[in-house]
């Protein structure tokens, strides 16, 4: 699994953070066939990120 960030993006959601949100939040509950939850946990993390960020 991987997340494109388009260039509007870069700034806010950058490579590190966007492994660390698959490693934390995709990869465990994938595991556990848990997909809604991934995807549920993920958009939180990239809310949070995006509030978080001065760009």
């Amino acid at each position: 699994m991987r997340i494109e960030v388009g260039w509007g993006l870069e700034g806010i959601l950058p490579d590190g953070l966007a492994g660390q949100i698959i490693r934390d939040h995709f990869t465990p509950r994938f595991r556990e066939g848990d997909y809604a939850a991934a995807f549920a946990t993920a958009s939180r993390a990239w809310s949070r990120s995006s509030r978080n960020s001065r760009c």
